[in-house]
């Protein structure tokens, strides 16, 4: 029975060892995932703070691409031997591997950003809110008396689509943005709402165009 398992009490190590399991970088995408590496950076940043409370922490990173084998390479390494604490993988295929090593050693495995649906242990725990309460936080966002604009693009974010679309309120106003940032600007100070508050939400995985959207808003705000 996985009852009585246990994570093994670290405190008599000078240094803690962390590992993270992140898929960083594809052949096919050769800047790599930046909120992957943001992630990777706060992690960082809490560690830091461990640090003034007088708590060392040694942190590996490995990248884990999306593939089960890889993952098993990874903790069956040397240099992974004598982890305490695993943050990752980031999907749920790829978790069973790590989970084996996390019961026979007495390993903590954080799971940051995926929804477990399979995957169960003691060791195991899922830091990524349930779907129902992230849903809830953005229908927060749609509140009454508040002015939502969707601004489309010719690159558009489909999962944001499926999942945020639903949840907005009657009668928001809708826009594809075309690339011509006067343009946009333009028409966005007929969309907004002088009299209230304005959402803006974004359906664009294009950085440029990103950027080009937030300032058509700035200059149809100013």
């Amino acid at each position: 029975s996985k009852d009585g398992l246990a994570v093994k009490d670290p405190s008599g190590k000078q240094s803690i060892k962390v590992a993270m399991l992140l898929p960083l970088k594809k052949d096919d995408e050769p800047r790599g995932n930046t909120s992957f590496l943001e992630f990777y950076q706060g992690t960082l940043l809490a560690m830091e703070d461990l640090k003034a409370d007088g708590i060392s922490a040694n942190v590996s990173l490995y990248n884990t691409s999306r593939t089960h084998n890889e993952v098993r390479k990874i903790v069956e390494s040397p240099d992974f031997a004598d982890t305490d604490i695993i943050i990752g993988p980031v999907y749920e295929e790829c978790l069973a591997p790590v989970i084996e090593y996390a019961e026979y050693n007495g390993a903590a495995v954080v799971s940051p950003l995926a929804v477990l649906e399979s995957e169960n242990s003691p060791l195991l725990y899922q830091m990524a809110p349930a779907m129902g309460d992230k849903y809830d936080k953005v229908k927060e966002m749609f509140s009454e008396g508040r002015h939502v604009i969707y601004i489309n693009s010719s690159s558009p974010d489909e999962e944001m689509d499926r999942e945020v679309k639903p949840l907005l309120p009657q009668g928001y106003r809708e826009y594809t943005f075309t690339g011509d940032v006067r343009s946009a600007a333009s028409a966005m100070q007929n969309l907004i709402d002088r009299r209230g508050d304005n959402v803006f939400v974004v359906s664009c995985t294009n950085e440029l165009a990103v950027a080009q959207i937030l300032a058509s808003i700035s200059s149809a705000q100013n």
